[in-house]
């Protein structure tokens, strides 16, 4: 009988804020049982779907491919040329468009669009035999050195816009530059040119003396890599 009573007292003796954390408790213990049953029901329901795809797509690169050609059409490649007037020339010599040049064709044959630009590049100067320049230009005596040579010898190149079978009869010049400003590395002496693919840009080349070249300047050779360095549009 006493412990009964003992608990009876402390049952009667729980403070009031107690009990109500109990029910709260309780409460939510059957909220969370509530929900879950909830989410139950949804997640076993069916819902209507659909999808589509699209299969077998591509991701590739182009090609960057220059065609050089001889002569305004892409008909046949271009091969090694030699031009055979390199001398003084006048300004009035070269508004009647000489001294001679050579016409070449650029074609991007790639898939890709590019820009494109070109110079000459390994250039060599000897006498016309193929033996060596001399060190130093002694005047009067009939060969150049070959860093004065490069100095006095220009190279321009254009494009043609009138020809009269494969002969340029009008052309827009760029800027003729000498030798020694063709090694700079910066230079290009054909400036920037776009082409789409299967597009053609026809060019023209010539190489003169400057007019102040004596005849000590006789018997001199050229040789040289054209070079076209193309690179894709980004």
């Amino acid at each position: 009988m006493t412990a009964i009573a003992t608990r009876r007292r402390e049952s009667q003796s729980v403070d009031p804020a107690r009990r109500r954390q109990r029910f709260l408790a309780l409460g939510l213990a059957g909220v969370v049982v509530a929900a879950g049953v909830a989410g139950a029901v949804v997640t076993s329901s069916a819902y209507f779907t659909d999808e589509k795809t699209v299969t077998t797509n591509t991701v590739q690169t182009n090609s960057i491919t220059v065609g050089l050609f001889d002569g305004a059409t892409d008909a046949s490649a271009l091969t090694s040329f030699s031009l055979a007037n390199l001398a003084p020339a006048s300004s009035a010599d070269l508004t009647a468009l000489k001294p001679s040049m050579k016409v070449f064709t650029v074609k991007n044959v790639g898939t890709g669009n590019f820009t494109w630009t070109g110079d000459i590049d390994t250039f060599s100067l000897t006498k016309t035999d193929g033996s060596a320049l001399p060190s130093t230009t002694v005047v009067g005596g009939g060969s150049p050195s070959a860093t004065d040579a490069q100095a006095k010898i220009y190279v321009q190149f254009g494009t043609p816009t009138t020809l009269s079978a494969g002969v340029p009869t009008a052309v827009t010049w760029e800027t003729a530059r000498t030798l020694t400003d063709a090694l700079v590395s910066t230079n290009k002496e054909i400036a920037v040119t776009t082409l789409a693919a299967g597009v053609t840009s026809t060019k023209v080349v010539r190489f003169y003396m400057d007019p102040t070249a004596t005849n000590d300047y006789q018997n001199v050779k050229l040789t040289y890599t054209l070079k076209v360095n193309a690179e894709q549009i980004h």
